[in-house]
């Protein structure tokens, strides 16, 4: 192996992770020295291999637990929609400055850590990495969200972080959907409708879409507000958001087949997520006088 940019003193430790990590632990081949990403990305790993789900595992080698080229790297990586699994591998005993500050900076950005050990030529995961194009996922402020709804959306969040952005998006969904039906429920059940309909009991079961077109056709705000309650939040243009929410909500999660794939689809859900969580709280503020 030959290395071009890497200090001599850690190319034993690179070799190391090549044979022991890289190699015996995660079978990977076709491993790559100090070669560029992607034409919009500057920065060259020191090791990268890639996955046959079109992950890329790239290594840095260095000193410290977090050098400082590498936080330009990870915004790069998150701006390009670039699925990097990043690690960092220091030589034990040799890591510069404040350790557990740097290891917990790593772990906040989603990079995995390697600890290797020459005297027995043994390497230690302290800590595992997100995608890189899933980390970019704006953080949720968690006192913005009533308490009755931080469980399930951390959950989410935690999801789409650790690599099921699938998963993810159809957990808000959920919430979304189970949240405006007791909605349409609970403002049929006082009368707020502009027209009764035959049957009321199926808006439990009726589809989501055709729940929400009823919702919007019938709710009479103004029959709401006489009542002491204020739905003018609610209103069709915000109804109109959750609808156009139902065809994602009925996408199948199909695996992506190529890297082209996986970076558009990862781009799209993390747009899609950020809107679906806003226009949650949208609603739950539009119907807070409901007390749902």
């Amino acid at each position: 192996m030959k290395y071009r940019v890497l200090p001599s003193q850690l190319e034993s430790t690179a070799n190391l992770v090549i044979d022991k990590f890289l190699k015996d632990e995660l079978g990977l081949s076709g491993i790559r020295i100090e070669e560029q990403l992607d034409r919009a990305i500057d920065f060259r790993p020191t090791l990268t291999a890639k996955r046959k789900d079109h992950h890329y595992i790239c290594v840095e080698v260095s000193e410290t637990a977090m050098p400082l080229t590498i936080p330009s790297f990870v915004l790069q990586c998150q701006q390009q929609h670039l699925p990097v699994l990043l690690y960092i591998a220091y030589p034990t005993g040799a890591a510069g400055g404040d350790l557990e500050a740097q290891l917990r900076r790593a772990r906040e950005s989603g990079i995995g850590i390697l600890a290797v050990n020459h005297e027995n030529s043994s390497i230690s995961v302290l800590s595992s990495p997100l995608s890189l194009s899933l980390t970019g996922l704006r953080r949720i402020d968690k006192k913005a969200i009533p308490q009755k709804y931080r469980e399930q959306i951390g959950d989410a969040e935690t999801a789409f972080r650790n690599g099921d952005p699938n998963k993810a998006c159809s957990k808000v969904y959920d919430e979304i959907e189970d949240l405006t039906r007791r909605i349409a429920r609970k403002t049929y059940s006082k009368a707020y409708w502009s027209q009764s309909l035959k049957a009321p009991a199926t808006l439990a079961t009726m589809p989501w879409q055709s729940m929400l077109e009823c919702l919007k056709k019938h709710l009479d705000r103004k029959l709401a507000k006489a009542s002491g309650h204020d739905l003018d939040s609610l209103t069709d243009s915000l109804i109109n958001q959750v609808i156009a929410l139902v065809p994602y909500r009925n996408d199948s999660a199909h695996k992506p087949r190529s890297l082209k794939a996986l970076r558009e689809r990862d781009a799209k859900l993390r747009t899609r997520m950020e809107g679906a969580i806003d226009i949650l709280l949208d609603v739950i503020s539009a119907t807070k006088c409901l007390r749902m």
